[in-house]
């Protein structure tokens, strides 16, 4: 059966996600147990308190539930969960989702290749924006702002590969 706590966790999401949010480290325990919830909008919710807090300890809780989910709407925010709590753990995971099928997956992968802040998503996210660029009228070819993105969030290891995006495309 559920815990009391669980339930609890379950009907405050439906109301105030930024409070829990605010709770911070404390809900980590309760929000993990509300991943294996039957309702989608109650995992996409945990998913994204949990992204918002950033909690190693919900790495693995995270990468199990990637694993059973199978709805893309809860899977893109387990993803992106998954960067801001699991750092350089969560990169080969979040590697291979970079080239799913799911536009909204591959994004959430990359903004959490970002949030991983880890320089062994560099590769990754740079091939990335070069294997996802988008072509304008005229012949310009502009990197993908996502990707660009999350490697800027890497800081200064990042840099070599943000400017050879830029310069290699244009």
């Amino acid at each position: 059966g559920r815990s009391r706590g669980h339930a609890n966790v379950e009907a405050d999401i439906g109301f105030d996600v930024e409070a829990l949010v605010a709770i911070g480290t404390e809900a980590v325990p309760h929000l993990i147990a509300s991943l294996r919830s039957s309702q989608l909008w109650v995992r996409a919710n945990v998913a994204y308190c949990l992204d918002r807090i950033a909690d190693a300890r919900a790495t693995l809780p995270l990468r199990k539930a990637l694993d059973v989910e199978h709805r893309p709407e809860a899977k893109a925010s387990i993803a992106s969960a998954l960067g801001s709590c699991g750092g350089a753990a969560a990169v080969p995971v979040l590697t291979r989702l970079a080239d799913s099928s799911d536009r909204e997956l591959r994004r959430a992968a990359v903004q959490g290749l970002g949030s991983t802040r880890s320089p062994s998503a560099i590769p990754c996210l740079a091939a990335h924006m070069v294997n996802h660029a988008i072509s304008l009228p005229g012949g310009n070819v502009v990197p993908t702002v996502d990707a660009g993105v999350a490697l800027a969030k890497i800081g200064p290891p990042s840099y070599p590969a943000l400017a050879a995006a830029f310069r290699d495309k244009n």
